[in-house]
């Protein structure tokens, strides 16, 4: 897992650095014959699918992070796609940017806080969403089975692991980044009466399934101390 979390962080810095080097300045330099110096208004936009993509330090002012709760339209892409190719989708876009009212942006303020970029902040940095992410990519038990509970991963990352994680919804959480579904209040014998089954694998199977039902279905994995 230290491997893990080193190759990232590795990763991260070299980014920030590359990027921050632009971003820090007002102008581009050129070493050639002459010193040439220009003016540049140069921006990022970044997209990614992961929440925790970027580790962003704490207060950090050059970014701006939105996570949209929009979900995949095909219809959308599809008409994107054809204007892209067919249709003079840059002259459009550039004319929609000419059009928006700026006269209260500010473009030597910092970027404006959001509380998107809190959450990838800390996202990023939680030992446990690396480790849970690599397992379950590795088909990793108890990763490779279609389900887990909260309260039985988090004791068996504590105890079996040794991994440093205080509150169940960190993994919780961490779970939620891989695409994993959650059923809640499920009765499960041997772990609790009102569980939070968590659907790793083969979601489709158990999508209708009522808490009772699901709670039923479910074979635990660590309780009583034992993994299973």
């Amino acid at each position: 897992m230290s491997t893990i979390r080193k190759k990232r962080e590795k990763w991260c810095v070299e980014i920030r650095r590359s990027f921050h080097k632009h971003l820090s300045k007002s102008f581009i330099t050129k070493q050639d014959a002459q010193r040439l110096a220009r003016d540049t208004c140069t921006n990022y936009w970044i997209n990614t699918n992961h929440r925790d993509a970027f580790a962003l330090p704490y207060n950090e002012v050059r970014y701006w992070v939105y996570f949209s709760p929009g979900k995949r339209n095909q219809g959308l892409l599809d008409r994107f796609h054809n204007a892209r190719d067919s249709l003079n989708l840059a002259g459009g876009v550039l004319a929609e940017l000419l059009n928006r009212d700026l006269s209260k942006f500010k473009p030597l303020g910092v970027a404006p806080w959001t509380k998107c970029r809190d959450e990838m902040s800390q996202l990023a940095d939680r030992p446990v969403n690396d480790f849970i992410k690599e397992m379950f990519t590795q088909g990793v038990h108890p990763f490779d089975r279609d389900m887990v509970t909260t309260i039985e991963l988090f004791d068996y990352l504590k105890i079996e692991k040794r991994l440093k994680v205080t509150r169940e919804r960190e993994v919780a959480k961490a779970l939620e980044l891989i695409g994993a579904v959650k059923k809640a209040g499920c009765p499960v014998e041997s772990v609790g009466k009102a569980v939070t089954i968590w659907v790793q694998h083969n979601q489709k199977d158990y999508q209708n399934h009522t808490a009772a039902e699901l709670g039923k279905k479910y074979v635990p994995f660590y309780n009583d101390s034992k993994i299973r």
